[in-house]
């Protein structure tokens, strides 16, 4: 169907993207990171696109340089034909209107703890799906989550025992949820695993989603191109379907197989199981 590439360095999103059952590859996105925005959400998904798109750009190239060297051009051809997903996210705390990224230092780390601690902020994470096929690469998603988080009163040495820690300095907010700071959060409002750096729920259902659109298109293309084109069949539908269609025409008083055999390979492929 496709194949998931994930531009993140970040070790818990690759665990978090591991619930899905999907296997996926990693490529780390070394792009220059360009904020035009002040608002949350937006700085998100600004950053998950700019991320989910270099490493397509990248992929492009690596194509088109391979297709001008392959020896064999049906090779080239199928390989350029592969349909990619790339996922790009980024995350972020804004607490009173202030958004707060990886702390730079201790002072810092300190400063964010304190702003945090005894209230309620909330935590955007942004999505951008990004479809790479053949030479061309366009986002065909872009979302962000949020999750309020409520922290409770920290004691100055509590904090102070926190940012001597190495945990705050690689996390948006100077915390991680998953780990000893937990202890400090007295409650969420949204998705957990949103604040941990991505969106698990959201995502698994927009990916279905795309598939679904990637695979009926690939559908109608193989309807009206002759029959050039491989195409994905789930037999259970087309067994549950063929029945259905079956009976049904010799109930009218149909003898042929071949019309309800053809209307149940259609409705195996467009209204596909993922």
């Amino acid at each position: 169907m496709y194949k998931l590439i994930l531009a993140s360095q970040s070790p818990r999103r690759r665990e978090l993207l591991k619930m899905l059952g999907i296997e996926f590859d990693i490529k780390v996105s070394n792009c220059e990171e360009i904020i035009t925005s002040s608002e949350p959400a937006q700085v998100t998904m600004e950053l998950a696109k700019q991320k989910a798109m270099a490493v397509a750009n990248e992929l492009v190239k690596q194509k088109a340089f391979e297709t001008e060297i392959a020896d064999v051009r049906a090779a080239s051809d199928a390989k350029n034909k592969e349909n990619i997903i790339i996922i790009g996210a980024d995350t972020v705390v804004a607490a009173d209107g202030e958004i707060l990224g990886k702390p730079k230092d201790k002072d810092d780390a300190r400063r964010m703890i304190n702003k945090i601690s005894g209230t309620s902020h909330q935590v955007y994470t942004g999505v951008a799906l990004v479809l790479v096929k053949g030479d061309k690469a366009a986002c065909i998603e872009l979302f962000a989550e949020k999750t309020d988080v409520e922290v409770c009163e920290m004691s100055s040495q509590e904090i102070e025992d926190y940012i001597n820690s190495d945990e705050p300095y690689d996390k948006a907010g100077g915390y991680g949820i998953q780990g000893i700071f937990g202890k400090f959060v007295s409650g969420i409002r949204g998705d957990y695993n949103n604040v941990v750096g991505l969106p698990v729920h959201r995502l698994y259902y927009t990916l279905k989603e795309c598939a679904k659109s990637i695979l009926h298109k690939a559908a109608m293309r193989f309807l009206h191109g002759g029959g050039r084109h491989i195409m994905y069949v789930d037999w259970e539908y087309y067994k549950i379907f063929y029945y259905v269609a079956k009976y049904t025409f010799l109930a009218l008083g149909y003898r042929g197989i071949s019309i309800y055999n053809l209307l149940a390979m259609l409705y195996a492929v467009v209204a596909i199981k993922i």
